[in-house]
């Protein structure tokens, strides 16, 4: 086969081929980059749109702004006009030459920086929720991330060693990363390097979906999901929200993921404990407070509970629970509806901690 673009439209393992460019014979092409070669020009990766981006500066950002969205898998750019097309399929739906469009992929990015694999690849983590599709003997993380690669809206993948089982997803960190000793995950968009920094906004923020049910009140006039957020630290019991921009209603929930939440255009939801676990490393020590009792506004105690993490962790899933005060010596952990309790106060035996607080909202 004789090629006119250097390593084709998408070079990629065949173990019945041999392939070679002059490019790199040459001597002239053995030190071109990642951009070089994933980034298709004059070539259009047509249809599978999820949306056009205006005022886009250029291809690499049209590409962290497709790490950015769910389903995205590779762009397709045109300079004149500065237009970013964010595509569900890898090549788009029809792939063709077309003069003044660049087309490129996270994918190809992903397999030419194979050091970004360990450096992503998140041991004891599952990016729970988001499935496309269970398989099963799958034999590694890297085999699991493989059969991401041409399905539709495929982003990240979480593994279970054990049982061989491979989850395909359509969120970057699904709808709730967490822990979980059995599995594995690794998402494409860091694994390219486009998605190495996304932000807590980024990962917690999960846009078309809603934690329907489970409403203490709605409150009108916000004007985006973060001020929706700062309006759910002030309430008792909130714990998560739902935002609908075009109206600016900000919707608070007693419930980590409200009562059912599901897929639904035009809303946005978050909850606090996602910001405070990423957050958490760099507020916990101003957020901890030692020899401090949050004081009443009890939601449930537990017995044998070896820390105030461990105490914390018992908040996370229950309704109402925004805070937390730990009793080191008896192992008693209270869980709290009010932010700081009833009468917060300084008490020898005590630490207590928020999620508002470890948030960073």
């Amino acid at each position: 086969w004789l090629k006119k673009r250097v390593e084709g439209l998408r070079g990629g393992y065949n173990a019945n081929v041999q392939s070679i460019n002059i490019a790199c014979a040459s001597g002239y092409g053995d030190k071109l980059n990642d951009n070089d070669i994933c980034v298709l020009k004059e070539y259009d990766y047509e249809g599978a749109d999820i949306k056009k981006l205006s005022g886009v500066s250029d291809i690499q950002s049209c590409l962290a702004n497709c790490a950015k969205e769910p389903g995205c898998k590779s762009v397709a750019f045109v300079p004149a006009r500065k237009d970013c097309w964010l595509k569900y399929k890898l090549y788009g739906a029809s792939p063709k030459d077309k003069a003044g469009v660049q087309s490129a992929n996270l994918f190809c990015y992903a397999k030419r920086r194979p050091e970004n694999f360990e450096k992503c690849k998140k041991d004891k983590y599952d990016f729970w929720g988001a499935d496309l599709t269970r398989l099963s003997n799958i034999g590694s993380l890297k085999e699991c991330a493989g059969k991401c690669e041409n399905v539709d809206r495929c982003v990240s993948v979480t593994y279970a060693p054990a049982s061989k089982y491979c989850w395909l997803k359509k969120r970057v960190e699904g709808l709730r990363g967490g822990y979980n000793a059995n599995v594995q995950s690794i998402n494409i968009a860091c694994a390219s390097g486009y998605g190495s920094n996304l932000s807590s906004q980024d990962i917690c923020v999960l846009k078309n979906y809603d934690y329907e049910g489970a409403d203490i009140k709605k409150v009108s006039g916000i004007p985006n999901i973060h001020s929706c957020l700062q309006s759910c630290t002030k309430e008792p019991k909130c714990k998560s929200v739902a935002y609908v921009p075009s109206r600016k209603d900000c919707w608070l929930k007693y419930r980590i993921y409200g009562a059912s939440p599901k897929d639904k255009a035009g809303v946005e939801s978050a909850n606090l404990f996602c910001f405070a676990d990423k957050n958490k490393s760099q507020n916990q020590d101003k957020c901890v407070r030692k020899k401090f009792d949050f004081w009443g506004a009890d939601v449930e105690r537990f017995v044998n509970v070896g820390s105030l993490w461990d105490c914390y962790g018992k908040c996370r899933g229950r309704d109402n629970c925004v805070s937390v005060t730990y009793v080191a010596a008896a192992k008693h952990c209270y869980t709290k509806f009010k932010v700081e309790g009833d009468r917060p106060q300084s008490k020898d035996s005590c630490e207590s901690v928020n999620v508002a607080c470890l948030s960073g909202i």
